[in-house]
């Protein structure tokens, strides 16, 4: 998978919607859809600043298997709360 493919699933893992990130990112949503689905560049800045907007390491997004893990463990505790 892509970095921007794990950014996809964590962002959606916790529920936010990629209007939510576009507005802290200051970008327009279409411009965070292309990024989400790679048809846009994803620089460094902009990988620290979602990865600090969904509270993980940014180097999560690098590793699809720590992607996995992080994913199961915010659904498992969000079904916790349900």
């Amino acid at each position: 998978m892509s970095v921007q493919n794990n950014v996809k699933l964590l962002r959606k893992s916790t529920g936010i919607s990629q209007k939510a990130v576009a507005q802290y990112l200051n970008l327009s949503e279409m411009q965070y859809w292309r990024i989400e689905n790679d048809q846009a560049k994803l620089d460094v800045d902009c990988l620290r600043e979602i990865a600090k907007f969904l509270n993980i390491n940014i180097d999560i997004f690098f590793d699809d298997e720590l992607t996995k893990i992080v994913i199961k463990e915010r659904e498992a505790s969000y079904s916790t709360y349900s």
